[in-house]
């Protein structure tokens, strides 16, 4: 019985020893519980521009984390861990066209905290055309599309037998593509592409060209001879040896040739008051043709630095617009049907007539077109013009001749219209309050409404900014604007939306202005610029067309009158700009 109670006992001690230890055990795991903490070593994350990226976040954690991330595009690695570690964060480029945000988000046992990721919109490059067509001539044929594209992008490569212009282009603008190519001398059709190529983006356009055949033919039906015989070039296009041969007045450079040629023809001096026609004969094999050459006579060209008085003003001292060219020969600037003399007009009538404002007070300006005669006709890369505008124009040079052109010269708040026949046009540079502007205007643009309304008077008469949303950083941001300010430029935006420090606070609170406020949005920026209504022609040309929003009407109102000598206050142009119903859309 002894023995049967000590082990008794034994057991009940060691049943007593467990429960002890037990309830010191779990009392102990009670009151050293670990408290999660978490630290991130960022908040945000962003990614300027639309292309794909890779960047890093640190997790710093006394606990076992995961991440997680509910974007298809967002991707994060590791997922899970413990302690501190870096988390690599994949960002996908940006196809889907609006600005995007996401989030990666961490959670360390009851904890949670996340990264913001965003990034921006997709950068537009688009082609007008994917595919296009040659014929199998040579440079005689050509295509054309357009580029357009939110960023700056370059040619990066063209099949060696293309010949592709130009070879760049600015973002914000849709730019003409030329595109030429040599005779196909081959027996088949071939392909080639063009690919065209921003920071981040490229478009590809597939060229073909129809296969060889027997050709003779000419790049033009006639050529035209001025009364002093200047050369005047002619493409002939052939596959077989050809000669030619002229007339007792008419010369060329060459008799034969094989393949794209082009001759020189010249012929002795018109003295006569009529014109003479001739012909060009060629011969190729048993085919014979004739090209007619047709000289005009004498007084009916415009001599160079002659000028053409397109308007002139009855009231103020004069605000003066010269209209000067590049590459246009004697030919080009005929009197009346010459392609200087026709296009000077229709410039010098869209500006007057159709431009809000200036054609309530087109009695103020002095509008002159200044002709200036070049070796020859078109400004293409190597050809002989007064301005060297195949590879890049003078424009200094051009104000000097006008200034020599026009009785008297010109004062420097003078405004150019610069027109290139054949050279990329469509811009212009702001003028300022010691000098005026200048619009560069291309003949293979076509007389445009909305290039007069924006380029020239917005840009290069009244130094208005560009409204609209494009490539930020284009222009310097917020200090570029400052910049131009200071210069006093572009006062149509702001860096403020305080209505009562914006440049156009005067509009702020008057019947018929409701509009004006401070809309986001502008000289390229999406943020921290503001402009002065919705909708302007120096965003776009609305259904309305030509609109320009009060700041800016204010800014040309003040420029004419500046310029002209004619006294104005804004009280004279609230009047002016009711009564003309500018202030109702």
């Amino acid at each position: 019985m002894k023995m049967k109670s000590r082990i008794a006992a034994k057991l009940a001690l060691v049943m007593f020893t467990g429960i002890v230890n037990f309830c010191v055990f779990t009392a102990c795991e009670d009151k050293d519980t670990v408290q999660p903490s978490l630290k991130l070593n960022r908040e945000a994350i962003v990614i300027e521009g639309d292309t794909s990226a890779i960047v890093t976040f640190e997790i710093n954690s006394n606990v076992d984390w995961k991440v997680q991330s509910y974007q298809g595009w967002l991707h994060v690695s590791p997922e899970t861990g413990s302690g501190k570690s870096v988390v690599t964060v994949t960002v996908d480029q940006n196809n889907d066209g609006d600005a995007r945000t996401g989030e990666a988000v961490v959670i360390a046992g009851s904890i949670k905290q996340s990264v913001s990721v965003s990034q921006s919109k997709t950068v537009n490059l688009s082609l007008t055309s994917k595919e296009v067509e040659l014929k199998d001539l040579d440079n005689g044929d050509q295509v054309k599309f357009t580029v357009s594209s939110d960023a700056d992008w370059t040619l990066e490569s063209a099949s060696d037998w293309l010949t592709v212009t130009p070879a760049r282009g600015g973002g914000g603008r849709s730019v003409a593509i030329t595109v030429a190519a040599g005779m196909n001398t081959t027996s088949g059709i071939r392909d080639g592409e063009i690919v065209f190529k921003t920071a981040t983006r490229s478009a590809t356009c597939s060229v073909r060209q129809l296969k060889g055949a027997n050709r003779f033919s000419f790049g033009s039906e006639q050529v035209d001879l001025s009364d002093k015989g200047n050369y005047r070039s002619l493409r002939v296009i052939s596959s077989t040896q050809w000669t030619v041969a002229g007339n007792d007045w008419i010369q060329v450079d060459q008799t034969t040739g094989i393949g794209s040629q082009v001759i020189k023809v010249s012929a002795s001096e018109n003295t006569g008051t009529s014109d003479r026609t001739g012909a060009l004969t060629f011969s190729t094999g048993g085919d014979t043709r004739e090209i007619p050459v047709v000289q005009g006579c004498a007084g009916n060209y415009w001599n160079h630095k002659e000028y053409i008085l397109l308007s002139e003003h009855t009231v103020g001292s004069g605000v003066p617009v010269v209209i000067i060219g590049d590459g246009f020969d004697r030919v080009d600037n005929k009197k009346g049907d010459g392609i200087f003399d026709r296009v000077s007009r229709e410039l010098a009538d869209c500006f007057l007539k159709t431009n809000p404002l200036v054609k309530d007070l087109v009695n103020m300006f002095d509008v002159y077109a200044v002709v200036v005669e070049s070796e020859e006709s078109v400004c293409v890369r190597g050809s002989k013009t007064a301005f060297n505008s195949g590879v890049g124009p003078d424009f200094d040079a051009a104000k000097r001749v006008s200034r020599e052109a026009i009785p008297g010269g010109l004062p420097a708040t003078t405004c150019w219209i610069f027109v290139g026949h054949g050279m990329i046009g469509g811009y212009a540079y702001f003028g300022s309050a010691v000098g005026g502007g200048i619009g560069i205007y291309s003949t293979d643009e076509g007389v445009s409404t909305y290039w007069m309304a924006h380029e020239f008077t917005g840009h290069a008469f009244a130094s208005l900014a560009d409204e609209y949303v494009s490539t930020p950083g284009y222009m310097g941001g917020v200090e570029g604007l400052r910049d131009h300010q200071r210069n006093d430029q572009c006062w149509n935006v702001s860096v403020t939306s305080d209505l009562t420090q914006v440049p156009w606070k005067d509009f702020i609170g008057l019947p018929g202005y409701e509009e004006v406020g401070a809309y986001e949005g502008g000289f390229y920026e999406p943020k921290g610029i503001w402009r002065p209504e919705d909708h302007s022609v120096m965003v776009s040309l609305g259904s309305e067309g030509v609109y320009y929003n009060a700041q800016s009407r204010w800014l040309i109102y003040k420029r004419i009158h500046e310029v002209g000598d004619v006294p104005y206050s804004f009280e004279s142009f609230l009047e002016f700009d009711k009564d003309k119903g500018y202030n109702v859309k």
